[in-house]
């Protein structure tokens, strides 16, 4: 038999197979890697770069193979603000981020006005904050609502099963 095995993100195998009574068998299939490349430079260089909360190498580097899919890239240097910013990296592509660095503390950085998002635990504890409450108030409002229509609809197709 000519056979075909696949299945996503697994390399697909086509093989020929002859079957004897009470034969096993199998196949390991091999993952598809799935990488892409980031660039990164900062100003001043030599800082450090973390993406997600891997050590990945000092500034500048260019075209390091890493893992596709959204993530937190961080840049820091001793005497430098750190330097959030979230990344998309994509499949065979080259993604390229430049972190220019300010003079200070972390704790300075917190103080300013106007930041929102930095993609650090303090915002994402803020949007669980809030996500937590608005989230449960939909499930109760959506859940009462489908027992109501799932109400009419078992009383409506209980009249039409009466018999006389």
């Amino acid at each position: 038999y000519k056979i075909r095995i696949f299945k996503q993100n697994f390399r697909e195998l086509k093989t020929f197979l002859i079957v004897k009574k009470n034969q096993k068998f199998g196949y390991n299939l091999e993952k598809v890697r799935k990488n892409g490349f980031l660039s990164v430079n900062s100003n001043p260089a030599g800082a450090e770069v973390y993406l997600g909360s891997q050590f990945i190498g000092k500034t500048p580097f260019y075209n390091q193979k890493v893992k596709v899919g959204w993530n937190q890239l961080r840049v820091e240097k001793k005497g430098y603000r750190t330097y959030y910013t979230g990344v998309q990296i994509k499949k065979d592509k080259i993604t390229e981020s430049f972190a220019k660095m300010r003079k200070g503390k972390i704790a300075d950085y917190k103080k300013e006005k106007n930041i929102f998002l930095d993609y650090n635990y303090v915002d994402f504890s803020v949007y669980s904050l809030y996500s937590i409450p608005i989230f449960y108030a939909s499930y109760i409002y959506y859940n009462t609502k489908a027992r109501e229509i799932q109400d009419k609809m078992l009383s409506q197709s209980l009249l039409y099963n009466i018999n006389y």
